[in-house]
């Protein structure tokens, strides 16, 4: 790297410094790898050398995957293979990294546990690297096939691809290859309980293990080894080499290899007959295996999210080098198609847009109908006669001062009524003063008074818009349906709150006789007003909602003996504010 950097020959550095990033990433220095290999994106960066750029991606992504960081090592696999596509003109060095972060992709989905999507993006990876007669390639993806189809339990596949990566590795004299595939085929020979064909591909990883320092796979080795051993009934040797595994992978933080070896020696020790101990060891394993699951399943929640999206950006980035080149060749053939689709898109955006101002003038003139309908409703002949009835009765009987009283209230209403009915929507606050204002010339009415009780939660009523007019139907009806046949205390009660974030309610209660109990006709008995039956449609057009009981809802409140108290209606609409 000195050499690299004296003579000013940086594509030599970037190699040495992710090389030797590569190296503490197997010493598993994970901190001191990703720095390494980060000076050496940032110098490919800097010297603007793509293939530097590339292979120093991939080797991040790598590295990330080591430390369990799904999500990072994706996003440097992604990179990779996004610069690789980019290039024009492809050399065996481009496409070799793209099928080491197609290789990548299928690790990370080992780690999520989507064993067949692993399948899928090994073999992918296999191929292009069969493509460059690139044995290493080949022998790193039989590996991967090879353990895919052993976490699916299918080991005699599993085994057979071990043994195509281990024929590789040794055509290219590849010992750390040769080292991970023995210690996979010695795993799946443990597996199929074949302990002493276990034992001698394990010996031959061992050897390998040891002399290149890999604490990773050493301290996995050691772990399956004592195992091995103590169903070969070695108690002594396996005792050894279960205690060098514990030994590395507590120094080296390797939490799923270590909650393994103690599980192994609780084994050993029942098999000895030392019960206390196994019991601690079990309890050890245990503990360990809690909190690497509680880590695990943190990271598997965490990039769980993304796997279908990282399925679906792999499989357009791998095919899109063939659908450009495909592009192009029927590019000719294509062109009066692409025209034509395009006037026909044209056409068809014409016509939507024919068909929705239609549909809006439709809605308009419907709304405008219901809003000419609710006036109608609002401002009913009989409402008008009574209050003007009531009006001359204080005249007559020269109270001139509730009848002064009366005619102002009565003029503040149809005020509100004209101005309300003039706008599409008023504010919440605005339609409250409307309601108190019908509420107390309603009242001048009754024999009994009325008290009216309102209970705003969480809501500025300035700031919320609904369509005017929307309340008085059911005051209207709570009045008269369910107030006026009662005898005794009279309650209407407004209740505003938030349903939640976008959903405002309301309910309107009242604590008369029910709707069951109602002195209306038996015609009326089922009834709602044209004043609700408006209402409904106004809400289904004003918000564009469906008319269902979501948005509307009447509910018959009881006491515990199942008697009528009350009737409470509860409008939900979604708000609009003045902000």
């Amino acid at each position: 790297m000195k050499l690299s950097k004296s003579n000013d020959y940086a594509i030599g550095e970037i190699i040495a410094l992710n090389l030797l990033g590569t190296y503490y990433r197997d010493q598993a220095q994970y901190f001191k790898s990703v720095e390494l290999h980060n000076q050496a994106l940032n110098l490919a960066k800097d010297k603007n050398l793509t293939d530097g750029v590339l292979y120093s991606n991939n080797m991040l992504g790598v590295v990330f995957r080591r430390m369990d960081d799904v999500q990072k090592g994706l996003r440097y696999h992604f990179k990779a293979l996004e610069i690789a596509e980019e290039v024009e003109v492809k050399n065996d060095f481009t496409i070799r990294n793209t099928a080491i972060a197609v290789n990548g992709i299928g690790n990370s989905y080992l780690i999520l546990q989507e064993y067949e999507s692993a399948k899928n993006q090994f073999r992918r990876s296999f191929e292009i690297e069969k493509s460059i007669n690139n044995h290493l390639g080949l022998a790193i993806n039989y590996q991967n096939i090879g353990y895919s189809f052993e976490k699916l339990n299918q080991l005699d596949s599993a085994q057979l691809n071990y043994f195509q990566s281990l024929k590789e590795n040794s055509f290219i004299n590849n010992d750390i290859g040769k080292m991970i595939c023995y210690n996979s085929i010695g795993r799946v020979f443990l597996l199929k309980e074949n302990y002493k064909e276990a034992l001698v591909f394990l010996d031959r990883a061992e050897v390998i293990a040891e002399e290149t320092g890999d604490s990773f796979y050493t301290a996995t080795i050691y772990y399956l080894k004592g195992l091995t051993l103590l169903n070969l009934d070695r108690k002594k040797d396996s005792k050894r080499y279960l205690s060098k595994s514990v030994e590395l992978s507590t120094k080296h933080n390797l939490k799923s290899n270590l909650s393994e070896t103690y599980n192994a020696f609780a084994t050993y020790y029942e098999r000895i007959g030392d019960y206390q101990e196994a019991l601690k060891y079990v309890r050890k394993s245990k503990e360990v295996e809690a909190d690497y699951l509680n880590e695990n399943n943190l990271r598997i929640k965490n990039n769980l999210e993304i796997s279908y999206e990282t399925e679906l950006k792999a499989n357009q980035i791998l095919n899109l080098k063939k659908e450009k080149s495909q592009i192009i060749e029927e590019a000719s053939k294509k062109q009066r198609t692409i025209l034509f689709l395009i006037l026909l898109l044209a056409v068809l955006a014409l016509l939507g847009m024919l068909f929705y101002q239609r549909d809006k003038l439709r809605k308009e003139k419907q709304l405008l109908e219901l809003e000419q309908k609710v006036l109608r409703a609002q401002m009913n002949p009989h409402f008008t006669f009574n209050a003007l009835n009531s009006i001359k009765t204080y005249i007559i009987s020269q109270d001139t001062e509730e009848a002064v009283k009366y005619l102002n209230k009565f003029a503040k209403l149809i005020r509100g009524v004209l101005y309300s009915s003039e706008k599409k929507v008023v504010s919440l606050e605005e339609e409250l003063e409307t309601v108190e204002s019908y509420l107390s010339i309603e009242r001048l009415r009754f024999n009994d008074p009325i008290e009216y009780q309102l209970d705003i939660k969480d809501i500025d009523p300035a700031n919320v818009e609904i369509p005017p007019l929307l309340l008085q139907p059911f005051i209207e009806n709570a009045l008269w349906h369910g107030l006026a046949p009662k005898k005794g205390e009279k309650i209407i009660r407004l209740e505003i709150f938030k349903q939640s974030k976008n959903i405002v309610c309301i309910n309107i209660i009242d604590n008369g006789v029910g709707r069951k109990n109602s002195k209306s006709s038996d015609k009326e008995k089922g009834y709602k007003s044209l004043g609700v039956a408006i209402s409904r449609k106004r809400l289904s057009n004003h918000f564009n909602i469906k008319n269902d009981d979501t948005t509307l809802m009447f509910t018959d409140l009881k006491d515990e003996n199942n008697n009528a108290t009350g009737t409470k209606v509860t409008i939900c609409i979604p708000i609009r504010s003045h902000d």
